[in-house]
């Protein structure tokens, strides 16, 4: 009856717990980038009306793989190649395609 309640907060727990040993400096610790990338990814399952696909789409290339690309550069490129790899498919307008590029906003 609580849906993924339960499965979401213990997600969000590691990730908290991750955070707390990271500044303890613990041997737990998770590494700075794994950190953020699991808070990132933690953060893109949250989003009200995320799970709309053209919202989903939107968020992902607007700013949830431009995150992940910041925190771990080359995450992109190594997605693609993963995915080609393990399931043989290619994306229709790939991850790595910066929309900010393309309208002039960075270099």
């Amino acid at each position: 009856l609580a849906g993924p309640t339960f499965s979401d907060a213990s997600k969000w727990a590691k990730t908290i717990y991750g955070a707390r040993d990271t500044a303890l400096g613990t041997a737990d610790a998770p590494k700075g980038k794994t950190y953020l990338s699991n808070l990132i990814a933690q953060a893109s399952g949250q989003i009200p009306g995320g799970n709309i696909f053209y919202a989903n789409a939107a968020l992902k290339y607007l700013l949830f793989y431009r995150l992940q690309e910041m925190v771990n550069p080359g995450y992109l490129r190594r997605y693609e190649h993963s995915t080609l790899q393990n399931q043989g498919q290619k994306f229709w307008l790939s991850p790595s395609w910066n929309p900010y590029q393309a309208i002039g906003l960075t270099n």
